[in-house]
């Protein structure tokens, strides 16, 4: 692995310490407050953070999908509650594609990661309409 990738495989890993400690003992019911009257909850805060870091696992060759993805694409709008997994369900899905992004990270190459490959139509997904272009390099 090279140094720029054991450098970013690093910075999972201590994401991964952050997630565990941010979520741990958050009661089950406290997932789903809004902070403030526009904000998001917890619950899309880190199923967002699932699906996109799920990506990252993709474009090395993982796969990993739940049924749930499109709730937490970027720009998605609320729904209700009843509608999201619950907090155990995504805390499982971060372990899962942790573990699978753990795994890809080493076998990962520059070349890898230029080619092209088959995970932009993901893209169109999580990006559902826009300048794709624009809205990679925010």
């Amino acid at each position: 692995m090279s140094h720029d990738l054991a450098h970013v495989s690093n910075m999972f890993k201590t994401n991964n310490t952050v997630f565990e400690r941010a979520t741990q003992g958050v009661p089950a019911e406290k997932w789903l407050e809004q902070p403030g009257g526009d904000s998001n909850h917890l619950t899309w805060i880190v199923g967002h953070a699932v699906v996109h870091r799920a990506l990252a696992a993709k474009i090395l060759g993982s796969e990993w999908s739940a049924p749930w993805e499109s709730l937490f694409a970027r720009g998605a709008k609320r729904v209700a509650p009843e509608e999201y997994p619950d907090a155990e369900e995504l805390q499982r899905a971060w372990r899962e594609v942790s573990e699978k992004l753990n795994a890809a990270l080493p076998k990962a190459s520059a070349e890898m990661l230029s080619a092209p490959s088959g995970w932009l139509p993901f893209l169109d997904r999580i990006w559902p309409s826009g300048d794709r272009s624009v809205q990679l390099q925010s």
